[in-house]
C-alpha cells in the first residue's frame, strides 16, 4: 500500500448556501490523500499516481460552484476513483477560509473518507 497526498492546497471556488457566496466566492484550503496499490517497487511515474494530474481533478472540479462541502468532497473522491484504477481510499478535507458567519473568526469544514465500491 502506498499514500500520495496533496497538502494545503488553497484554491478559490464559490461554493455555499448563500447567494452572495456565489458571487464573491471564497478562499479553500484542501488536502486530500489517496491509498493505493501497487504490485512492485515503485521507480517510474507510471508506476504511481500522478500528483500533478491529481492536483488538476481537484482544481477543475473546485471550479464548478457546489452549494455543499460535503457533495463537493463526494464527487471529488468518486472522480479519483474514476481516474485512477488503482486507488482503495481516499480522504479529502476542504476549510472554507472566510465563512459568512457574522461574529465567526475561524474557519468551517468537512472531512470525508471513502474507500473504492
Amino acid at each position: 500500500m502506498m499514500t500520495i497526498a496533496l497538502h494545503n492546497v488553497q484554491l478559490r471556488g464559490y461554493h455555499g448556501i448563500h447567494p452572495e457566496e456565489l458571487l464573491t466566492g471564497n478562499q479553500f484550503l484542501i488536502n486530500c490523500s489517496v491509498d493505493y496499490t501497487t504490485p512492485k517497487r515503485v521507480e517510474h511515474i507510471d508506476e504511481t499516481l500522478n500528483y500533478v494530474q491529481l492536483f488538476e481533478l481537484i482544481k477543475t472540479r473546485m471550479q464548478t460552484p457546489t452549494p455543499l462541502l460535503e457533495t463537493l468532497a463526494q464527487d471529488i473522491c468518486g472522480t479519483i476513483f474514476e481516474q485512477f484504477a488503482q486507488a482503495t481510499e481516499v480522504r479529502i478535507d476542504i476549510q472554507k477560509l472566510n465563512p459568512l458567519i457574522t461574529g465567526f473568526q475561524g474557519t468551517v469544514g468537512i472531512a470525508y473518507t471513502a474507500k473504492r465500491p
